[in-house]
């Protein structure tokens, strides 16, 4: 299907495959559903007829890069602030394809949203990690670290302790360049990201090791969005405004398929 078509469906439609290139803007944020921590990122995708809001949830918040085209497979329709858009859902697919023809972006977001780059330094941090299960993303309160395999506390389905995905999510208190002190959220993405590129994925089964490891660390960058969320995390210093992005409606709901 085409944008065009996509957007003339209803709410809650199931959409077997729309292509679309990913525009560089992007929202990152960590909302509440039923109660479990779930990680979104908000895109732009287009088409040569027209373009509309993605959002990526969870597990496909790091499948799509700006400017990128991919084929969106088993998306679903929502209805926001009078418009359609589309999200991911337990069965999407995300497949990188060849590069589009686009229309123009018209720039149809509400509120502009900013993102700064910050060389800090961590003064204080929390960061808690969940189990989750893969199959219906139920959050595990009692989770043996070392069992080689668990029952699920949502679906009852006894699996291997692997198919429990850790999900971090935290604040942190920091230090900037000219010494201001700032509190911000820190996402699942960024805390990963960061983490495995370091080399230190074993880190990501140990809230403390993690805390410990960023309160030492005395040259960080952070990208951080208008909201208040810590997108990426980086080692070196560089303190600079990133480019203003086009203004977008946001969701007051967290509805995820």
């Amino acid at each position: 299907m085409t944008i065009a078509e996509v957007k003339a469906l209803g709410p809650k439609q199931k959409v077997g495959e729309v292509r679309g290139q990913v525009q560089p803007d992007a929202v990152t944020r960590t909302v509440v559903v039923n109660g479990v921590d779930c990680e979104l990122k908000e895109v732009v995708i287009c088409d040569s007829t027209g373009q509309m809001t993605l959002t990526l949830w969870d597990r496909f918040v790091n499948a799509v890069e700006g400017s990128k085209s991919y084929a969106f497979k088993n998306v679903s329709t929502r209805e926001r602030q009078r418009a359609i858009t589309l999200s991911t859902g337990p069965s999407s697919l995300v497949e990188e394809v060849a590069d589009m023809k686009v229309a123009g972006a018209s720039g149809s977001r509400a509120e502009s949203t900013r993102k700064v780059l910050l060389s800090a330094t961590v003064k204080g941090i929390e960061v808690c990690i969940q189990r989750r299960c893969s199959a219906c993303h139920a959050r595990q309160e009692a989770f043996a670290e070392k069992s080689k395999l668990h029952r699920c506390e949502g679906c009852k389905l006894k699996q291997a302790a692997s198919a429990f995905v850790p999900f971090c999510s935290g604040k942190a208190l920091v230090a900037t360049a000219d010494a201001e002190q700032c509190g911000f959220q820190l996402t699942n993405s960024a805390l990963c990201n960061y983490l495995r590129r370091e080399g230190l994925a074993d880190l990501l089964l140990d809230s403390e090791a993690i805390e410990e490891h960023l309160l030492e660390s005395r040259d960080l960058t952070l990208t951080v969005n208008e909201d208040r969320y810590v997108e990426a995390i980086e080692r070196g210093s560089a303190e600079q405004p990133l480019a203003p992005q086009q203004p977008e409606e946001r969701d007051s709901s967290s509805e995820q398929l």
